[in-house]
């Protein structure tokens, strides 16, 4: 019988602390060097036909490159309205993705259970079903990572999309379908329990929502 179990706590206060001056000057020093590579990236990628077998590959670079700078200063910004700033970025993600799904060497593999070395999707549409907030992308990454699930090393992207839609449910319970969800809406993940005994898996997720002065604790389990 198969038993396995993973137990991940986060620090979410740790994001409210403001950066430092030496923080912000290391951030904009990398976001320099990340546009640079992108500048240089951008030609390998436009001369690197559909067809080739090389674009696989360059694809998933340049979805890493478009994920970077959300790193950079998303999970690092003491607001999460700092990832209103990348809208434009959580689009090219779902559509360069979704290039990666339709080219010919991905449709011809096994519809399920794709086991991969490989962490250059599930990542992404992770933070992408977290963190954006413009609800069709959101739903848009939700869907690809829980559609037809697929596995990158420990990653599996059934169970990052049941976070993303655990995170997505939290803030938008009560708010009506075009309302923006506000600051003291948005919800920041800081427990995490994964148990799987045999066939049956169970997800139990624990996060804050709200400013620092009025947080509240929601659970949920799968």
């Amino acid at each position: 019988m198969v038993r396995s179990s993973l137990h991940i706590t986060f620090d979410s206060e740790a994001s409210l602390k403001p950066l430092t001056e030496d923080q912000v000057e290391a951030q904009l020093s990398y976001l320099t060097e990340i546009r640079s590579f992108e500048r240089c990236f951008l030609k390998l990628h436009d001369m690197t036909p559909i067809d080739s077998p090389d674009f696989i590959g360059v694809n998933l670079i340049k979805i890493r490159s478009r994920l970077l700078p959300i790193m950079l200063f998303g999970f690092l910004s003491s607001t999460e309205m700092i990832y209103d700033a990348y809208t434009d970025a959580f689009q090219d993600i779902i559509h360069y993705t979704r290039i990666h799904f339709a080219h010919e060497s991905v449709i011809n593999m096994p519809s399920k259970g794709i086991y991969s070395l490989n962490t250059g999707l599930t990542y992404p549409l992770y933070v992408t079903a977290s963190n954006c907030r413009v609800r069709h992308i959101r739903r848009e990454a939700i869907d690809i990572l829980m559609k037809n699930p697929w596995r990158e090393g420990i990653q599996v992207s059934f169970t990052s999309g049941l976070i993303g839609r655990f995170t997505m449910q939290v803030e938008e319970e009560g708010l009506g379908p075009d309302e923006v969800i506000p600051e003291e809406r948005r919800a920041l993940m800081f427990d995490l329990k994964f148990k799987q005994v045999g066939l049956k898996r169970t997800l139990q997720m624990k996060a804050t929502k709200g400013l620092k002065e009025q947080r509240e604790y929601v659970k949920e389990t799968w």
